[in-house]
């Protein structure tokens, strides 16, 4: 079955604003975007009618917009994520997961269209990527893992990735650990994973995300939540995975991003 890359933009300003007499003239300025990625099941299954997601199929579009026909650009799941935060389209290598973890190859140049021309997993340095552009403009951003570190033999607690040309050992779940480095793109980009210091600030397990939320402060501009293989429904081996499975970390997640301070303007509306 075709996967999909289900991308749930939650809390748009206008969702959870305040009572149409207190609006304001004009929308609040939107402080945060929380993105939580669910992927592998079609469409009209999480979100059709006899969904066994409730929290996805009927909570979540109550409190927003539902932006149906938005399709993955390739197949299996790796070239998704790096197209979601590089504009990169899937090259032989990460279009099969990147088994290992390769270095590009290539000649270094751009096709007309911004298209790396090569082929391989972690693109070079002159790729950039939505995190690149977050730092530009002075705005912060971090990307928050699913497991990420539950077994320090297996990955990084922090900006957890294979070995350079390395077999990728997440490719297989665990009982205690299913993390999946495909899951995670931003470890895919020498822009990112160059400066260890500066990944491991920003590639954090999703264990961090209720501290961060606590104050406005500590909460980033750019919030990403991403998936083990039981919540996305790929793998069976470890644990039952359904879109039902996936519903009860988004519920987290969202619950969470909702009471946190960031989430609300200083004047009491809703701001992401």
């Amino acid at each position: 079955m075709r996967a999909r890359l289900l991308l749930l933009a939650l809390f748009a300003a206008l969702a959870l604003a305040a009572p149409a007499a207190a609006l304001p003239s004009s929308p609040p300025r939107i402080g945060h975007v929380f993105v939580v990625f669910l992927e592998n099941e079609n469409a009209d299954v999480t979100f059709g009618p006899g969904s066994p997601a409730p929290y996805l199929s009927k909570t979540l579009p109550r409190r927003g917009v539902f932006l149906p026909e938005y399709y993955g650009v390739t197949h299996l799941s790796l070239g998704n994520y790096t197209a979601v935060v590089s504009g990169q389209g899937s090259n032989p290598q990460n279009q099969a997961d990147c088994q290992f973890f390769t270095d590009f190859v290539g000649p270094g140049v751009f096709d007309a269209n911004g298209q790396a021309l090569g082929d391989g997993c972690v693109f070079p340095s002159t790729v950039q990527t939505i995190a690149n552009q977050l730092d530009a403009r002075g705005l912060t951003w971090k990307g928050y893992m699913e497991d990420m570190g539950n077994d320090p033999g297996r990955e990084s607690g922090l900006c957890g990735h294979p070995p350079l040309n390395g077999h990728d050992n997440t490719q297989t779940a665990s009982a205690v650990d299913q993390y999946a480095a495909r899951h995670n793109p931003f470890i895919y980009f020498h822009s990112i994973i160059d400066n260890n210091y500066y990944c491991e600030q920003h590639d954090v397990p999703l264990t961090h995300l209720p501290g961060d939320l606590a104050s406005t402060s500590t909460t980033p501009t750019s919030v990403s939540s991403h998936p083990t293989c039981a919540t996305t429904a790929m793998t069976r081996t470890a644990r039952t995975a359904s879109p039902a499975a996936s519903s009860a970390p988004t519920r987290g997640c969202a619950s969470g991003s909702r009471a946190s301070p960031a989430h609300r303007c200083s004047d009491g509306t809703a701001c992401c």
